[in-house]
């Protein structure tokens, strides 16, 4: 059997279907499933999001999206880069910030 880390981004999107969160067609999820998905509250990855800014996301109609290649990235670090994965940029620019 294959090693499941060997595809993160469909063993993070398979976790998410399973545990009944929205993944979008662009392999993307909401603030929950990406908490749920770290093992952090959805505060906690909020405020990362506000002042720190280390996982990209993008607004979708007010709400949060983080890419699932992103949150692989966050997970497992020692990971080659996924060459067909886009990953986004954040939404705000976090320099000067304190």
């Amino acid at each position: 059997m294959a090693d499941p880390v060997a595809d993160p981004v469909n063993l993070l999107r398979q976790a998410a279907l399973d545990r009944g969160f929205y993944v979008s067609v662009a392999d993307e999820v909401r603030t929950d499933a990406a908490a749920w998905l770290l093992g952090v509250q959805p505060a906690t990855l909020r405020q990362d999001r506000c002042y720190f800014g280390r996982i990209p996301c993008r607004r979708v109609g007010g709400r949060a999206m983080y890419a699932l290649a992103d949150l692989a990235k966050r997970l497992f670090p020692s990971m080659p880069p996924l060459a067909d994965a886009p990953t986004l940029r954040p939404s705000f620019n976090v320099e000067g910030r304190p």
